[in-house]
């Protein structure tokens, strides 16, 4: 998770950013209609670059930013947009979110979902419930219930539910100091715990900036680990 000029800034240090956008992605970031939008989009695409040059343990060129091939490409219909990856590596999952001014990005073993969003005064559009075992929420904390949000998100993005499916869970929990990793298993009670098991799990870690006003979730099969650049 990253402000989206400083990511601009850093990959500018070794390669122009907009240069490192497939065909498919230009046409996309050519029809956004604002700027901001415009530089975020690009900002996902080119942090998710250099998540996949540390995660190689490469250093970092404007060489290895520029090789991997990573295209979209949606299940359902075929067009370029959906779930990331990098061709000939069906080993790594790859995930970006981005929002005016913030984006975020999370490469690892498996799949992997990334969601990020900006605290705002009014409540997301669907909040699941509290889970009974889990101190309750203060009443009406935008910051926990946009983590709600996130953590849904981000367990679509790992493909473990539709987003209908996954608002509807218990995902509304307070989080502890630094962000804590959960477990949520693909049923209608989500739980904590430090052990990953069967398909049916992915660890959910969450991150807040009360600075940028923006929270944010991965979910994996392991537990996310922050990088910074």
């Amino acid at each position: 998770m990253a402000r989206t000029e400083d990511v601009l800034a850093r990959v500018a240090e070794l390669a122009s950013p907009e240069e490192l956008l497939s065909v498919e992605d230009r046409a996309r970031h050519d029809q956004l209609h604002f700027e901001a939008d415009r530089r975020s989009f690009v900002a996902a695409r080119a942090l998710t670059r250099l998540l996949l040059v540390v995660h190689d343990g490469l250093p970092l060129t404007e060489g290895a930013l520029r090789a991997p091939d990573v295209r979209q490409r949606c299940g359902r219909c075929e067009r370029p947009h959906g779930r990331p990856y990098v061709v000939g590596r069906a080993d790594l999952g790859l995930s970006w979110s981005h929002k005016r001014d913030v984006v975020a990005a999370a490469v690892g073993r498996g799949p992997v979902g990334v969601d990020v969003e900006h605290v705002a005064g009014v409540p997301p559009p669907l909040v699941g419930r509290t889970p009974r075992h889990a101190a309750p929420a203060t009443a009406h904390d935008p910051t926990t219930e946009w983590l709600s949000w996130t953590r849904a998100e981000a367990c679509v993005k790992v493909g473990l539910a539709t987003l209908t499916t996954a608002t509807g869970w218990s995902l509304t929990w307070p989080t502890a100091p630094g962000g804590t990793t959960w477990v949520v298993p693909g049923v209608e009670e989500a739980v904590t715990g430090d052990v990953v098991g069967d398909v049916s799990q992915v660890m959910l870690t969450d991150r807040s900036d009360p600075d940028m006003g923006v929270v944010c979730t991965v979910a994996g099969r392991v537990p996310a680990v922050l990088v910074t650049f």
